[in-house]
């Protein structure tokens, strides 16, 4: 070989190792931007956004009930607003441990038709929506993580109420082996669907981490997800709501029965 050829090959192989370490160097900055960055990221936002949402319930409660009255739809909307940043807190901190690795699930037994009623509970609907919780939940003990699996619910619930046009309906039973979530809401279908981790909103609202968070909960504990349209497919599910017939879609998640208790 001559000495030119053994120095194209030196070339070569020096270009070939450079792009090694850029694809490496590439993977582990992707990496800490998904797992690091992003808590970081949400241990900034909880800060101050918990303090704001402190500082409207000690001004709500300074008021009198004829202030109160007055204010009471401005308040709304500013509690919204920073329940929402400490829930993009939230599902940032949270997608940043699945990303990790670094889960572990505290499966207990928990009363799943508490978790059920508490996510209902918690979210505030904006004007002219209204969620419902149909009929009586389920008595149900299932062995869970109630932190992470409460966390998806109430995702979930969230993301319904802010895609639907006037309706939401929540509910659990047991029937066929199974439990059943279903949410099922009067909107658009777009960010009510599988997608990957990271993946952009198919709607381009929101950050899109929502749904993979809670497919990822309802898979860790051997359950499903599926999703059903409302606008002309065979998985068309029509649902009638007090004196209207609306078309809901329907987010339902499965859950095995190994271990529970039916009371």
């Amino acid at each position: 070989m001559s000495k030119m050829q053994q120095n194209e090959r030196s070339v070569g192989t020096l270009s070939s190792d450079v792009a090694s370490l850029q694809t490496v160097d590439a993977a582990a900055s992707n990496d800490y931007v998904r797992t690091d960055f992003l808590a970081r990221i949400a241990h900034d936002l909880r800060g101050p956004a918990g303090v704001s949402l402190g500082a409207l319930e000690e001004m709500e409660l300074s008021l009198d009930a004829s202030a109160q009255s007055a204010v009471a739809p401005f308040l709304g909307m500013a509690r919204r607003s920073v329940n929402r940043i400490l829930r993009i807190a939230e599902m940032l901190h949270r997608s940043s441990e699945l990303a990790a690795g670094r889960v572990v699930w505290d499966k207990r037994p928990t009363e799943l038709s508490e978790l059920v009623s508490q996510a209902v509970a918690s979210v505030e609907p904006r004007q002219g929506v209204h969620l419902r919780l149909l009929g009586e939940p389920a008595a149900c003990v299932l062995d869970i993580d109630a932190g992470w699996f409460g966390c998806a619910l109430g995702e979930l619930v969230v993301t319904a109420v802010e895609h639907a046009r006037r309706e939401v309906t929540v509910e659990l039973k047991v029937s066929d082996g199974r439990v059943w979530i279903v949410v099922a809401y009067d909107g658009r279908g777009g960010p009510l669907q599988h997608v990957a981790r990271f993946s952009p909103p198919s709607d381009r609202s929101g950050l899109g981490l929502g749904m993979p968070l809670v497919w990822d909960v309802v898979n860790a504990h051997g359950g499903t997800m599926d999703i059903y349209g409302a606008e002309g497919s065979n998985e068309e599910v029509a649902h009638e709501l007090q004196d209207r017939n609306l078309a809901m879609r329907r987010v339902v998640l499965g859950l095995p029965l190994p271990r529970l208790e039916v009371q």
